[in-house]
C-alpha cells in the first residue's frame, strides 16, 4: 500500500498542479490553441475558441444564428467536435466545464469540415 501513495501521489501533485491557473492558462495557450471546435451537423455553423472558458461567446453566436432563420429544425443542435482525453491532464478542470456537456461529433462526420 505505502507503494501505490508513494507513486500515485506524485502523479496526483503533478495533475492538480497543471490544472491551477497559470499553468492551466499556459497550456491552454501553448498546446489547446483552438482546439475547442464546435459546429452543427451540416456544418453551416462552426465557430473555433482559444480556450475553454469562452463558452459564453459560443453560446451567444450559436443562438444569434438560430435566430437568422434559415436553419433546418433537424439541425439545431451544437456539437462539440473535440473529444475528452484522459491523457491530456492539463485539460481536467476543464472537464466541469458546460462545453463537455454538449454532445460529441466527429469532424470527419461533417462533410463540410473534413478539410479543417
Amino acid at each position: 500500500m505505502k507503494k501505490v501513495i508513494k507513486y500515485l501521489a506524485p502523479i496526483l501533485l503533478i495533475i492538480a498542479v497543471f490544472n491551477l491557473n497559470p499553468l492551466r492558462t499556459l497550456c491552454d495557450w501553448l498546446v489547446d490553441t483552438y482546439h475547442y471546435k464546435f459546429a452543427n451537423s451540416s456544418g453551416d455553423f462552426y465557430i473555433r475558441a482559444t480556450n475553454a472558458e469562452n463558452f459564453e461567446g459560443i453560446e451567444e453566436s450559436w443562438h444569434e444564428y438560430l435566430k437568422k432563420g434559415n436553419v433546418n429544425s433537424n439541425d439545431t443542435t451544437l456539437y462539440r467536435l473535440f473529444p475528452m482525453n484522459p491523457f491530456a491532464f492539463w485539460r481536467y478542470y476543464n472537464y466541469f466545464n458546460p462545453i463537455y456537456q454538449l454532445p460529441y461529433k466527429n469532424i470527419e462526420e461533417i462533410s463540410k469540415l473534413k478539410s479543417d
